[in-house]
């Protein structure tokens, strides 16, 4: 048997057990702003929802969100209780709220939460709370998701991307137009600008590439040496 004819057996096998051994890319959840853009006028009121995608066995959840206060105020959600609350989403009725504070003067929001045995986690969308907005004079302010912590049953993190939105306070103006990030177009170029990421598909189109042109060479090596040592 020719040597190139035992290469064309060997490198298959290699190359259908490299596609079984590689790592399936999981999507990342994702935390965001629904609508990402609100447009109201100032004195009237609107809501913006903070919404969850693509999550797995998700247990429980932290969020803290900020805003300016000058621009909007969020409403009490709840006025048997003192402060001001979000309203929280109807799948959280049953769960420990540990955390549901606005703070108006600071344009700060915090919300914490976990689901009690026996509830089941939750995957896919769910909508987290709603917000109750009321536009104080005419700007633009970012509902900015500071931080965020999201974690399945075991206690362990959920990877998640975050997406702020944004509240335009009008007195009939047009919305901002959004650029990339989600951001107003007059803002971006002050926006700080992501860090490029590395990508892990292409990095192991490599590494696969690099190991069949390795497995390649050495067959041809060995065979030629074998060859060799029986011609001799």
């Amino acid at each position: 048997m020719s040597i190139f004819r035992r290469c064309a057996r060997i490198v298959p096998l290699f190359l259908i057990s490299l596609i079984f051994a590689l790592p399936v890319r999981a999507q990342s959840a994702r935390l965001h702003t629904d609508p990402l853009s609100l447009e109201i006028k100032a004195g009237a009121q609107g809501n913006i929802s903070i919404v969850f995608d693509h999550v797995e066995q998700l247990y429980g959840l932290e969020i803290h969100l900020s805003f300016d206060p000058a621009v909007i105020q969020v409403m009490d959600a709840n006025a048997s209780i003192d402060g001001v609350q979000v309203s929280r989403a109807a799948w959280l009725e049953d769960a420990l709220i540990a955390v549901n504070k606005v703070d108006n003067d600071q344009g700060v929001i915090d919300f914490a939460a976990t689901l009690l045995r026996p509830a089941q986690p939750v995957s896919g969308r769910k909508t987290v709370l709603t917000v109750r907005l009321q536009g104080v004079t005419e700007g633009t302010t970012r509902l900015s998701i500071e931080d965020a912590s999201l974690v399945n049953y075991e206690g362990m993190m959920i990877p998640t991307e975050i997406q702020s939105g944004f509240i335009n306070i009008t007195s009939g103006g047009k919305l901002p137009t959004l650029g990339l990030g989600g951001q107003p177009a007059e803002s971006r170029e002050n926006a700080a600008q992501p860090e490029d990421a590395i990508d892990t598909a292409q990095l192991l189109t490599l590494v696969v590439v690099f190991m069949v042109v390795l497995t390649l060479v050495s067959s041809v090596v060995l065979l030629t040496a074998q060859q060799r040592r029986q011609g001799t």
